[in-house]
């Protein structure tokens, strides 16, 4: 009979409980992007505590910061389940923010820099 209790009363809360987990728009939606060199120019520098680009997705926007002067920088954004395609160019030490469309999907962001190149992944 306890058992019959406890199996009726955890139905009858698992609704409620999946319901809150998925309410929340923002449940899951912020992460880093990890950014590795694919072809540097010059031979990587000694490891530091800072990489020289970081990246952050964050409900629907890309921010993406130069820790280090690379020169000049073309980023390219693709969403390759979709085919959208987001672009913009910075100079020096900066941060660059681009909105997405947000649509599910395998993203790609290639950074072209005078010092080499950058690539990092994520999906949505």
């Amino acid at each position: 009979m306890r058992r019959l209790f406890f199996i009726i009363f955890i139905m009858a809360f698992m609704p409620v409980y999946a319901e809150a987990q998925t309410s929340n728009p923002d449940f899951g939606e912020d992460f880093d992007v990890s950014i590795t060199p694919t072809n540097p120019v010059k031979p990587p520098k000694p490891r530091t505590l800072e990489a020289d680009i970081e990246a952050v997705y964050s409900s629907g926007i890309v921010t993406i910061v130069f820790n280090v002067d690379l020169g000049n920088a073309h980023i390219e954004i693709s969403n390759y389940t979709t085919g959208d395609v987001w672009s913009d160019s910075v100079s020096g030490i900066a941060t660059l923010s681009m909105l997405l469309s947000g649509d599910e999907g395998y993203y790609v962001i290639n950074i072209y820099t005078d010092e080499g190149d950058y690539v990092g992944e994520f999906y949505l």
